[in-house]
């Protein structure tokens, strides 16, 4: 003899309706349980969105002929123009001479005071 479920109309049985409900319910049951982590959770996901990703939508603007009365969405695209004319001036080596030095600075002076100076 065996054991028969029924079936419904949509091809699921009755058994799979009712694992598919309960874990529903206790995902819920989960959530409402540790809803004062969650909300731990919630200045510091509010930090990174606020911080780290909003100013990433200013990054357009290193490709587009900005201009700050017509806008970001309006301004024309000109790809990687304004890179090629900045790596082909005359000073950019001079620029790369300077942060590289202030760099190495950084290391050799203040690097070793933050190891031995807690």
């Amino acid at each position: 003899m065996s054991l028969r479920t029924d079936v419904q109309p949509n091809g699921t049985s009755i058994k799979q309706k009712s694992t598919a409900t309960f874990r529903q319910k206790l995902w819920v049951k989960d959530l409402v349980r540790d809803r004062w982590m969650y909300l731990m959770l919630l200045p510091g996901i509010i930090y990174f969105l606020i911080f780290k990703y909003v100013p990433m939508y200013g990054v357009l603007m290193a490709f587009q002929d900005y201009k700050p009365h017509i806008g970001m969405l309006n301004s024309p695209w000109v790809g990687l123009k304004h890179f090629q004319r900045f790596f082909s001036e005359p000073t950019f080596w001079r620029l790369f001479e300077n942060t590289f030095l202030l760099a190495i600075y950084n290391m050799v002076f203040f690097f070793p005071r933050r190891l031995f100076c807690l």
